[in-house]
């Protein structure tokens, strides 16, 4: 069902994927909350990817990478990938 939906590009389809990328080195649980009830949450590894079907819409995606807050307003109509944190070495 992902690879359909990361390869699907049609405008019809009510379904589309979100990806998170982890670079940090922080494991964080990404938030996305829709219109309504629509809830996901994500766990992505610190280093490494997660990713969602979602149906289509407007959605606030918020997560602590590290300390960091994130938030961020998203209308997703097509695939979507969202990269967090830093690969920076200190």
């Amino acid at each position: 069902k992902i690879l359909n939906s990361l390869f699907d590009n049609d405008p019809n389809a009510k379904e589309c994927i979100i990806m998170i990328e982890n670079k940090s080195d922080c494991n964080i649980i990404v938030r996305i909350e829709g219109v309504g009830t629509t809830k996901y949450r994500l766990p992505v590894p610190a280093g490494g990817d997660n990713s969602l079907v979602i149906q289509k819409g407007d959605y606030l995606l918020t997560s602590i990478v590290c300390g960091a807050q994130y938030a961020s307003q998203k209308t997703i109509q097509k695939p979507l990938m969202v990269a967090l944190g830093s690969s920076s070495k200190k």
